[in-house]
């Protein structure tokens, strides 16, 4: 376990090393470009990039990253791999509002093994390790780096990832998109609405609704419009290390091919029960019913 234990302790201090670049823009006004998708990139993304890749080097393992030049060739049929999202969240990153993370992941036989999500504003950093059986979170991460060595240093400094406890009635808490709000996810949670009593949806942005869920804070996390799989690897992973299910339509393994480089959607579920409960309400048998309402194409 001990190269996992060195894999994990990279992880953490490329999330850092994103994270402090992305902090430099924060603090002043940042310049946009567009990408041939139209959204929007920045400076801030362009700097956690290189920092990221300049940690995750000593491991010599291919780093896939949203904001990455790697060609085809390069990655296709790797066994394993970095997966980066150097800045998740970039409108909430324009907009000031706090709620935009860092993320790591890395992927081995088409599974996330390590997942990193780190919250620069907060300078809370929170840790997956599938093989380790692991989930902790790290407060003051930046500050706490200088003083650490390893990853067990890392663990030792940590606070247990909990669920939370919900009393009474809170109903059914949908995370959804702040920036993202695809019109089949409105309307997956429009009928939510009509078939379940007391639905809330609430707006967050980036890949922290996943903590939301995996914290059962949120009962699930919708989103039936294609996501890269930079953006949703490490979040995912807490989910599931957590108790939570995730389902997508075409299946969950992370391949480094270009062709599956794209989700067609997914649902993230805090808990079987969760997923039960809801399916019931809406009168679905199978999950292949609920694809097929929303994406047949990712049956096809």
């Amino acid at each position: 376990m001990k190269n996992i234990e060195k894999l994990a302790e990279l992880a953490i201090r490329a999330g850092i090393a994103g994270g402090v670049e992305v902090l430099r823009v924060y603090e002043r006004p940042a310049e946009v470009w567009r990408k041939q998708d139209t959204s929007p990139v920045t400076e801030a993304d362009l700097r956690s990039h290189r920092a990221i890749v300049e940690v995750l080097k000593e491991s010599r393992i291919t780093v896939i990253s949203e904001e990455g030049k790697l060609s085809p060739s390069k990655r296709r049929g790797k066994k394993r791999f970095w997966l980066v999202d150097p800045l998740d969240g970039t409108r909430e990153f324009l907009d000031r509002n706090g709620e935009f993370c860092v993320l790591v992941a890395y992927i081995e036989e088409g599974r996330p093994q390590i997942g990193v999500l780190y919250i620069p504003i907060t300078d809370v950093l929170y840790v997956a390790v599938r093989p380790l059986d692991r989930v902790f979170r790290i407060r003051g991460a930046r500050y706490l780096q200088p003083l650490v060595q390893s990853y067990a240093d890392w663990e030792a400094s940590s606070e247990p990832f909990r669920r939370e406890v919900r009393y009474g009635d809170s109903g059914l808490q949908v995370a959804v998109s702040r920036s993202h709000l695809d019109k089949l996810t409105a309307s997956f949670v429009e009928r939510l609405s009509e078939h379940v009593l007391n639905v809330h949806a609430y707006p967050r942005g980036s890949a922290i609704k996943f903590l939301d869920v995996a914290r059962h804070r949120a009962d699930l996390y919708p989103r039936m419009a294609p996501t890269h799989i930079w953006d949703v690897a490490a979040g995912m992973l807490f989910v599931e290390m957590m108790g939570g299910v995730i389902d997508t339509p075409a299946g969950l393994e992370f391949a480094s091919d270009r062709e599956r480089e794209v989700l067609p959607g997914f649902i993230a579920w805090a808990n079987e029960k969760v997923r039960a409960r809801v399916l019931r309400a809406l009168g679905i048998e199978s999950l292949e019913e609920l694809w097929r309402g929303y994406l047949p194409e990712a049956l096809s």
